[in-house]
């Protein structure tokens, strides 16, 4: 048995002016996955995801499974979005995979936000690699964590509490099922655009974690968060994004992409 599945991300629809602008996904994909950065309240009011879920269920009669992306929290007290997020999704029978997953006609789908542990240029570089995000990146002055703004360290850690789990989860995954882990943050260097070759941002947007996949050796592994989108494989698992991205770029976003497995 196959499966049929639609792929989109990073589509800030936060930014956007008017009505909802939802993508025309393909109508015969049997699950759609939006892998993190579809909207936030920073630009928007507090209903910006009612608004945008409840147009994709309008528009959309299959299963939608949404990975949160970092910027789904601008705007938003970290923990306190989390919290909310389950019921909001609900509301529109929208499943939220964070730390979470959910089997559809034999396909186990993982997801997370993952986040970065900052190790793409090993253990030496990491503090540079924190210091360099902390310094650059609007993650620290737009989301609220605990009492203060999220820091990068606070990202480190959270990339340490879900990559266990995802470990935890795949280990635990019955041999019968394939497996596809949608994550926002890239699993590996190759997911970045080869212009941003040697920035040192890189450890932020991507992890190294090639050598995890070849053991595990997921089926798809999908992602979003760099706005460059790829589909190379590493080993036997298929690596995938569909990213729209901001509009002065030109990502080559394509709504019609339909992934079968």
């Amino acid at each position: 048995m196959s499966i049929r599945i639609a792929l989109a991300s990073d589509l800030h629809i936060e930014l956007s002016r008017g009505p909802v602008p939802i993508p025309a996904l393909p109508a015969d994909a049997d699950v759609i996955v939006l892998a993190g950065d579809i909207t936030n309240r920073y630009h928007k009011t507090k209903n910006q995801f009612e608004q945008t879920f409840a147009a994709f269920r309008r528009k959309y009669k299959q299963p939608i499974l949404f990975i949160p992306g970092n910027h789904e929290y601008y705007g938003s007290h970290f923990q306190t979005l989390n919290q909310e997020l389950p019921d909001i999704c609900q509301q529109f029978d929208i499943t939220l995979l964070q730390m979470g997953y959910v089997d559809i006609k034999g396909v186990r789908f993982f997801g997370c936000t993952l986040w970065s542990d900052f190790l793409l240029h090993g253990e030496e570089e990491m503090p540079w690699a924190i210091q360099a995000a902390q310094r650059r990146l609007a993650d620290y002055r737009a989301i609220d964590f605990d009492d203060d703004l999220i820091q990068a360290i606070n990202t480190r850690e959270l990339f340490k509490e879900h990559f266990k789990w995802l470990k935890n989860a795949l280990d635990e995954c019955p041999s019968g099922l394939k497996k596809v882990i949608c994550t926002h943050f890239g699993p590996d260097k190759n997911c970045i655009s080869p212009e941003f070759e040697g920035d040192e941002l890189n450890p932020y947007f991507v992890n190294n974690l090639t050598d995890f996949i070849l053991d595990q050796t997921p089926d798809m592994w999908l992602f979003g968060h760099t706005h460059f989108n790829v589909d190379y494989p590493i080993g036997k698992t298929r690596i995938v994004s569909n990213q729209l991205g901001y509009q002065r770029e030109k990502t080559e976003f394509n709504p019609e992409l339909c992934l079968t497995i």
